[in-house]
This record gives C-alpha cells, sequence and structure tokens, in this order.
C-alpha cells in the first residue's frame, strides 16, 4: 500500500482511492475534485515519454490482433476441412452449436452448462441419427418435439429435449416450414413428397 496525500482534506491516508482519502470518497466528494483531476490526467498524458509508451502500445496491439487473425483464419481452415471429412464432428459441431444457441434464446439466465452435465451423450445421437442423407439437399437436425415445447430451466427436460429418439434429419425448408410445430418423425419418402 502507498501513502497519498488526499485532495479535499490533505489529510496522509493510506489505501487505494488514489486522489481521495476514504472518507472523503465515501461522503461523495469526487465530484468537487473532478476537474483537479482532469487537468492533471491530460498534463500527465502530454508527458513525451507517456506518448511514446502509448504509441508503442497501439502498434503492439495492432500487431497481436493481426496474428490473431491470421490464426483464426487457419484454425476455420482446419475446421471445415475436417467437418467435410469426419462426419461424427460434423454432428457434434451441429449440436453443439444448437445446444448453445437453444439455451441461450429459450433458459431465463441464457447461460449454459456443459452437455455432459445434463445427460446429454453425443455418442448415442451420432449413432441414433446414422448417416447424413446424400441426394443433394441440405439437411439439418430437426427436434421431432420442438425445443421451445421444452422448459429450459429444468435439467431433466433439457435431456428429454436433446434424447436422439427426439432427433431426425429434416430437410432445410421442410425444416423452416416445420419451425415449432409437432409433427410425427418423417421418413425421407415423405420428405420427398413435399409440399404435402
Amino acid at each position: 500500500m502507498i501513502n497519498w496525500k488526499c485532495d479535499k482534506c490533505n489529510s496522509i491516508k493510506k489505501g487505494y482511492y488514489k486522489y481521495l482519502c476514504e472518507n472523503c470518497y465515501k461522503q461523495n466528494r469526487y465530484p468537487l475534485v473532478r476537474e483537479k483531476i482532469l487537468v492533471r490526467a491530460k498534463k500527465n498524458n502530454q508527458r513525451p515519454e507517456i506518448k511514446e509508451k502509448r504509441r508503442k502500445y497501439a502498434y503492439a496491439y495492432k500487431q497481436r490482433s493481426t496474428s490473431k487473425l491470421i490464426m483464426n483464419r487457419s484454425r476455420n481452415k482446419y475446421r471445415n476441412k475436417r467437418k467435410e471429412e469426419d462426419l461424427n464432428y460434423y454432428i457434434q459441431c451441429l449440436i453443439h452449436t444448437a445446444f448453445t444457441n437453444g439455451m441461450k434464446q429459450l433458459s431465463f439466465f441464457g447461460k449454459t452448462n456443459p452437455q455432459i452435465l445434463y445427460g446429454i451423450d453425443l455418442n448415442a445421437i451420432i449413432k441414433h441419427l446414422g448417416e447424413k442423407p446424400n441426394d443433394g439437399n441440405e439437411y439439418d437436425i430437426d427436434h421431432i418435439i420442438p425445443k421451445s415445447w421444452f422448459d429450459h430451466n429444468n435439467p431433466l427436460e433439457v435431456k428429454w429435449c436433446w434424447a436422439p429418439e427426439n432427433l431426425q434429419w429434416l430437410r432445410h425448408d421442410i425444416n423452416m416450414w416445420k419451425s415449432n410445430r409437432f409433427i410425427l418423425k418423417l421418413s425421407l419418402e415423405e420428405q420427398e413428397k413435399w409440399p404435402f
């Protein structure tokens, strides 16, 4: 701790309030000495060594942000390539994104715990869904009973929502039309007859 001299009452005090002693700070005297503090800060920022320090920091920050951008690009390239090659990883990414977004939108506080704490078994979901249909159409992972019908503040209902039996591959356009309706599981043949 450092000894400071209070700007208001000129008493020497120990503490972390740089310009005021604890008593003056608690009595809301900060507005009274605000002008003095601003003048001191402005004078301090005009010093050449401070200007040089700020310039170096800005340059280093710019370099760091560019290297971070390059790192993110290479990481995204790797992830996209892996999604194309590995179906299990692709399904895991889809489920993780849908789970996180669903919890943010539908739970009261918008916070998520790891999926394992809710009892969601990714391997069982991947095994149940099987291969993604490869007929040239875009497919989504759909909830047969919609997510919005479940209480996302109750861990048991979150587990039921993400049970493997409640998930299916569904064509993207049908999934957009279905929205939060409850429609029994559609086979690929029924999806081909779309629109109903």
